[in-house]
């Protein structure tokens, strides 16, 4: 009797243990489901999957956008490269190569997209920017 019970214990954990698992979302499922979102104009459903951040660009983006035509979006060969708690989401969009950054925070995975664009994403690769074009102040007249 006790070895029965025993067994029907450890079954019951090896479950609860597994459905712990897999309720855990990988990066790539968020990401996905995100940009399926945004695409969809689902505005309140994106800011679900982002940081803070994130839910300030969904919020510009819904006041640039809310009347757009919603299109379809093709989400291809995603594949995110995770460093602890952070993650690098590549993927094609469309035919487009682009990228998602990602952060876990209390076991979720969640979009990292920021408002600005640091001027290093300004070029393409192996171009160098003039130091006076980041500039954003004219030089005064020479008298």
């Amino acid at each position: 009797m006790k070895k029965s019970l025993l067994n029907i214990a450890v079954f019951a954990f090896a479950i609860v243990a597994l459905i712990a698992c897999k309720s855990g979302e990988t990066p790539e499922a968020v990401a996905e489901k995100y940009l399926n979102h945004i695409a969809k104009q689902e505005w309140a459903e994106a800011k679900k999957l982002g940081t803070e951040n994130t839910q300030q660009l969904v919020d510009m983006l819904a006041s640039f956008g809310g009347n757009a035509e919603v299109k379809d979006v093709k989400i291809e060969e995603m594949k995110c490269e995770v460093t602890g708690e952070a993650a690098v989401c590549n993927f094609k969009s469309n035919g487009e190569a682009d990228k998602l950054d990602m952060v876990k925070k209390d076991g979720k995975w969640l979009v990292d997209q920021k408002k600005e664009t640091p001027a290093d994403d300004l070029t393409t690769e192996g171009e160098e920017v003039p130091a006076d074009s980041l500039a954003t102040e004219t030089p005064a007249e020479v008298k």
